[in-house]
């Protein structure tokens, strides 16, 4: 039987991967996603050129920061979290948690005050499977 230990660095793991592909998505994409026309209710092709390379550096931006975090939570995962460094087991829900704060801050904005509709559920299984290992780590 699994240790709680591995349960979390599993989870953990999980969590890393799924932050490491949103960022690759956001990293290459070379227009806004669907739920970001029907924010500003314009498609990609009407938006006027200047404010395209602006979105584009701002989706590029989000994707390397993600990619930069979950880089992070790997390596904190595969060195201190594997050899039980104590304060990696605060510092890497620390990491997931805030960058889920950040990106939920932004989508709440988007839900609040225009009719796009980011996939907040994705993000909120993110930081449920989060904490969950952060309670299983401690235990």
């Amino acid at each position: 039987m699994a240790s709680n230990h591995e349960v979390a660095f599993f989870l953990y793991l999980v969590v890393a991967t799924l932050l490491f592909a949103l960022g690759v998505v956001f990293l290459v994409r070379r227009e806004f996603m669907p739920y970001h026309a029907a924010a500003v209710g314009t498609p990609w092709a009407e938006v006027p050129g200047n404010f395209q390379i602006l979105i584009r550096a701002l989706l590029k931006f989000m994707g390397g920061t993600v990619i930069t975090l979950s880089v992070a939570m790997f390596i904190l995962l595969l060195i201190p979290f594997r050899e039980g460094a104590s304060w990696s087991i605060w510092a890497i829900p620390l990491l997931c948690l805030s960058q889920c704060a950040a990106i939920g801050n932004a989508t709440t904005q988007i839900i609040r005050k225009t009719p796009g509709r980011p996939p907040v559920k994705s993000l909120g299984v993110v930081a449920a499977i989060c904490i969950i290992a952060f309670v299983i780590s401690i235990a």
